[in-house]
Parts: structure tokens; C-alpha cells; sequence
């Protein structure tokens, strides 16, 4: 804690050693700019060329931020149909997917199931005995 005491006082010592330069800089960059600027939202955002939400141009798309998110906005905005079409298309890859899921767990299953005969003949060859080897049925869909 003491160390850090020292530090502060180091850093106090620095400040003050600047003289009144260090104290009179922020003050100065405040009256060019008018107080209201610093303080007062829309006249930054004035000063800025902010008079409306940003607005941001993509692959001839222009999207707006309003309320926290980006939104379609402009001329470019997509038809009714194709807004359909594109939910029927996402929904069609969902259950693609969902299947294929299923199948690659069924697939793993299969493995599993592969795998610990093999290591049950392998185990059987060890000890000595040479039983006839097992059928193993795969079945695809």
C-alpha cells in the first residue's frame, strides 16, 4: 500500500512540476470548443455531422442503427416473397440438418458397437482360444 502512496505522490509531483501550461490545457481546448459541446449530446453530434442514425451501405443494401440494432433500410430493401422464400429455405436446412445429426449418432453408434467386438477378439486371441469370427451386420439408411 505504501508503495503505492509513493507512486501517487511521484505522479503528483510530476503534474504539479508542469506548472500552470498542464492546468490551463483543458480549460482551453473547452472555451475554443464551447462548453455545450462537451456536455450536450446532439450539439456533438451536430458539430460531428450526426443529424440522424448512422447508416451503413453493403452489397447494395443500406442498413440503419436504430434502437440497438442494425436494420434493412433504403430502396434495397427485399420483396415479401423473397423474405418467404428465404424463412421456407432456412427452415428446409434445419431439418436437413436435424437428419443428418441423427445419422452421423447412429453412425457412432455403429462404431462403438464395431469397435468393442474387434477389442472383445482381440482380447480372445490373447487368451489363446481362436473362436469362428462374428458377423457384424452394417446397416446404412
Amino acid at each position: 500500500m505504501s508503495m503505492l502512496k509513493a507512486i501517487w505522490d511521484r505522479l503528483g509531483d510530476s503534474v504539479s512540476s508542469l506548472g500552470s501550461s498542464f492546468r490551463s490545457a483543458l480549460p482551453l481546448w473547452a472555451s475554443s470548443s464551447g462548453a455545450s459541446y462537451i456536455l450536450d449530446y446532439n450539439s456533438r453530434a451536430t458539430a460531428l455531422g450526426l443529424d440522424g442514425p448512422p447508416t451503413l451501405s453493403l452489397a447494395g443494401l443500406s442498413f440503419t442503427f436504430t434502437q440497438g440494432r442494425w436494420v434493412l433500410s433504403g430502396p434495397g430493401q427485399p420483396s415479401k416473397s423473397r423474405l418467404r422464400r428465404l424463412a421456407h429455405r432456412k427452415r428446409a436446412l434445419q431439418e436437413e440438418n436435424n437428419q443428418l445429426k441423427l445419422r452421423v449418432e447412429a453412425l457412432m453408434d455403429q462404431l462403438a458397437a464395431a469397435t468393442a467386438q474387434l477389442e472383445a477378439l482381440r482380447q480372445e486371441g490373447r487368451a489363446g482360444k481362436r473362436p469362428p469370427p462374428k458377423l457384424v451386420t452394417v446397416v446404412s439408411q
